[in-house]
């Protein structure tokens, strides 16, 4: 009967961390999603009427792109890992980090102008009615900045043109 009760207790522990070891889902990971506004903003490209070759360069370019700037990143990374040890060194160099700091900054002005390419490349691609529809695309799909304010607590700019100024 005792060994009985401990498998009991055993199984009921077990069953209860693997429950909640398990990540709540609460339909954020699904509706709010970076893959699911880019499946959308793929669905509203198709609406461009893309030739096949146009969609091929497209294609080229989007992969370029992703692995240009998923080395650049790593690189920053390695970087970054580097300075954050130098850092911690109570008698490091600040010439060691500020050449870091700025290998940092040249690094992510790369991941800038490679964007920066592969939407100049896309604009040569495509005709000047498929840029405008592009465009109005990429803009709807933009990622939202500063999601984490509260941009209703914001007031408006004031207006001192009416008011006389006091001295």
């Amino acid at each position: 009967m005792g060994k009985t009760k401990i498998y009991v207790i055993f199984a009921l522990i077990f069953m209860t961390t693997a429950v909640f070891a398990q990540k709540p889902d609460f339909g954020r990971d699904r509706f709010n999603s970076r893959d699911n506004q880019s499946t959308t903003r793929e669905l509203e490209l198709e609406s461009l009427d893309l030739t096949d070759e146009q969609k091929f360069k497209l294609q080229v370019i989007k992969a370029d792109q992703k692995r240009k700037i998923v080395r650049i990143k790593a690189d920053i990374s390695v970087i970054e890992i580097t300075k954050k040890q130098t850092v911690k060194n109570r008698e490091f160099n600040a010439e060691v980090v500020k050449v870091q700091i700025k290998q940092i900054m040249d690094l992510k002005t790369n991941v800038e102008m490679v964007k920066f390419d592969s939407l100049d490349r896309t604009r040569k691609i495509l005709t000047n009615e498929q840029w405008k529809a592009y465009c109005e695309i990429s803009k709807k799909h933009r990622y939202p900045r500063n999601r984490n304010r509260n941009n209703n607590r914001r007031r408006p700019p004031r207006d001192y043109s009416e008011q006389e100024m006091e001295y």
